[in-house]
């Protein structure tokens, strides 16, 4: 059977051609070696334009491949070392992307004129054996969530600079003291596992906290870090929860009532027992939206 590679190595071109050389028929050598005629057939035509002659020693020169054309390597060298060197110089250029590689290649060679791009880096890091580990992810839009948005983009989109000045932009992040918040991609190769550049440190006892700030056109607001809740705070909400819900209980199960009454007339089949009144945060109550601990609403 016919090889399915489409190269023969030297060795196979040398021997094919000695042993017809010696006297052997052509169908004895291809059957021997499993080599199309075709094949057979190119590498002794190649063999005598270059000087061999049938009987003559088969030599390399004449059944080896010409040097094949091709782009040549763009990095090279001391090239290469000086590349490692820029993105392994530590934790922050290891995070960056083959883009942002190539950029600061190319501004620290730019008195040479060096250009180079991403596929180019990506090809050197793959030559390598680098790795591009830990790839973040996030989390996408639903469809109710991208009509929220577009309806607020549509609702403001004629408002000028003047009805944005007017307007207080705050926002709020938990900070972690001790170690850094979600995943991070480092190039390392498989070797540099516990590099010092690579790892990611965790310590014990590790504090987390919220910090809120806000500014306008003119000016910045205050910054306010949250402290930890303690007992006298959870006893001053659960107090400002209990005078609300007492004060508004009655006029809520007055309202709530008048409802049941109206949505048991449309039921077709109307329970024996009737739904009992459970002061909820769903029938009006005052609740606390956090059951684990963190920032709700009354603390915000």
């Amino acid at each position: 059977m016919p090889r399915k590679s489409k190269e023969w190595d030297d060795g196979v071109r040398t021997s094919v051609l000695a042993l017809w050389a010696s006297g052997e028929s052509i169908i004895n050598v291809i059957n021997q070696f499993g080599m199309p005629r075709a094949t057979f057939d190119s590498i002794r035509k190649k063999a005598e334009s270059r000087g061999w002659r049938k009987g003559d020693p088969v030599l390399l020169e004449y059944v080896s491949n010409a040097p094949r054309l091709g782009r040549p390597e763009k990095i090279i060298g001391d090239l290469e070392e000086k590349i490692i060197e820029i993105f392994t110089k530590n934790s922050t250029t290891r995070a960056y992307s083959t883009a942002q590689i190539a950029t600061v290649v190319e501004h620290s060679f730019q008195e040479t004129g060096f250009s180079v791009s991403r596929r180019t880096i990506l090809r050197f890091l793959k030559r390598k054996l680098y790795k591009n580990c830990k790839r973040t992810t996030k989390p996408g839009l639903n469809n109710l969530q991208k009509k929220e948005r577009l309806r607020w983009a549509l609702r403001y989109k004629a408002w000028t600079i003047e009805n944005w000045k007017h307007i207080v932009w705050s926002d709020e992040t938990s900070v972690c003291l001790g170690e850094a918040r979600g995943r991070r991609r480092v190039w390392r190769l498989t070797k540099e596992a516990y590099h010092q550049h690579v790892i990611r440190r965790r310590w014990k006892g590790r504090q987390e906290f919220m910090f809120w700030a806000c500014f306008t056109w003119a000016s910045r607001g205050p910054c306010y870090i949250w402290p930890l809740e303690s007992a006298q705070m959870k006893k001053k909400y659960a107090g400002i929860i209990k005078r609300y819900n007492t004060a508004h209980e009655a006029e809520d199960r007055a309202r709530w009532e008048a409802a049941e009454v109206i949505r048991r007339e449309g039921l077709r089949r109307k329970p024996k027992k009737p739904r009992k009144w459970v002061y909820t945060a769903q029938r009006g109550a005052m609740a606390r939206g956090n059951k684990k601990g963190g920032i709700d609403w009354i603390r915000y």
